[in-house]
């Protein structure tokens, strides 16, 4: 599979693609996740548009370079991969803090923005309480690894309660055990640190399609409710019932027609 040598690092992609006849969409994965979490998506997608999703820092087969990093650093390989294949407007995709990235390259570079498609994401920034729990975690697996109650405590958080998602349970935390926990860290840190855009949504201007989970414990569902009300482009929000953080891979075949419809009307 390829790599992008782009801003000092190596980014791991996939494009469906890659003669560029169909309109691009990128898709951007959450923690812990890489750019399988869009495999339903991106099968589904891939007959009428060209479909990229790449592993960002520290995650999937895209190395950590040992350097802090920011999501605007974030925005920067986004940027870099669009040169690198030759694009110079796509429909960005994110789920979660692939969503922050998104929000922040719509603000940097709104003329390389056709679309966004906002997934189990927010503009603002956790509370005190959650960056608590967010250095907790990060100290815990630096110096202890991925031990079960750390890994399960994300899992409940990310993925759902096994009960609910045990496929995914199988599938993801032998993947997230493999990571180097210094990488995990410094992602840590990145969502940690990052500023609050809630305030510029309005200088959005890009259609934008919201999905979010009811179930959703990492981001409550209200924040979905919030960027669907305060982006001025905002077509619509796709409410999955039930649907835990990572509802757009549990409940692909929910969002893949809503999808399919906006990225009809907007993405070309």
């Amino acid at each position: 599979m390829p790599f992008a040598d782009v801003n000092g690092q190596r980014l791991h992609y996939v494009d469906s693609d890659p003669d560029g006849q169909k309109p691009p969409v990128v898709l951007v994965h959450g923690f812990l996740m890489d750019h399988r979490m869009f495999d339903p998506i991106a099968a589904a997608l891939a007959d009428a548009f060209r479909v990229i999703r790449y592993d960002t820092r520290g995650f999937g087969q895209t190395r950590w370079d040992g350097r802090r990093f920011t999501f605007y650093d974030a925005v920067a390989d986004c940027a870099g991969l669009l040169d690198h294949l030759g694009i110079e407007r796509a429909t960005i995709g994110g789920m979660s803090r692939g969503g922050y990235m998104a929000l922040r390259f719509a603000l940097v570079h709104p003329e390389r923005t056709r679309a966004l498609i906002l997934m189990s994401t927010r503009a603002s920034v956790d509370a005190p309480e959650v960056h608590g729990i967010y250095r907790q975690v990060r100290d815990t697996w630096r110096d202890h690894g991925p031990i079960d109650p750390v890994v399960h405590g994300n899992a409940n958080g990310i993925l759902g309660p096994k009960d609910d998602v045990p496929q995914l349970w199988t599938d993801w935390l032998p993947r997230w055990r493999s990571y180097d926990p210094k990488a995990i860290a410094a992602g840590i840190d990145a969502m940690i640190e990052r500023d609050d855009v809630s305030d510029r949504l309005g200088e959005i201007e890009a259609p934008a399609l919201i999905v979010h989970g009811t179930a959703d414990a990492g981001i409550p569902f209200a924040d979905g409710e919030l960027l669907a009300e305060k982006l001025p482009g905002a077509q619509g929000l796709v409410k999955v019932d039930g649907g835990h953080h990572t509802a757009v891979l549990a409940h692909a075949d929910t969002v893949i027609p809503p999808m399919r419809a906006f990225l009809r009307e907007f993405a070309g």
